[in-house]
């Protein structure tokens, strides 16, 4: 399925693993991602049912949640110094603002442990 998608990058926080989870809360963790659009979102939640019929155990988030990740940035505080922020934002929004529509394809799933 190929859906035409304006390039939105930001920063944003995301919890990728259990060991990521307390520290979370402490320190958010930068990356940079692509949202999906809401065009695909009725798509999403007829496979995350079908996918539930056959495990109800998964935890199967909103479609608004799912991203494709293009780049992780690192932890504020400890990859990352909280006065750099305006400099990494300036340079996403550079590149975003250069970068004109595109065309992405996927195939597959990743899963982390307990979650779809």
């Amino acid at each position: 399925m190929r859906v035409a998608q304006k390039t939105v990058m930001r920063i944003s926080t995301v919890n990728d693993d259990k060991e990521w989870y307390g520290k979370s809360y402490r320190f958010p963790y930068l990356v940079v991602l692509i949202s999906i659009p809401k065009e695909l979102w009725q798509t999403i939640e007829t496979i995350q049912e079908r996918l539930r019929r056959i495990d109800d155990r998964q935890l199967y988030h909103h479609p608004s949640y799912l991203h494709v990740t293009i780049q992780q940035i690192g932890w504020l505080g400890e990859d990352i110094r909280e006065e750099n922020l305006s400099k990494i934002r300036d340079k996403i929004e550079q590149v975003a603002s250069n970068t004109g529509p595109f065309f992405l394809s996927l195939r597959g799933l990743r899963l982390f442990p307990d979650v779809i």
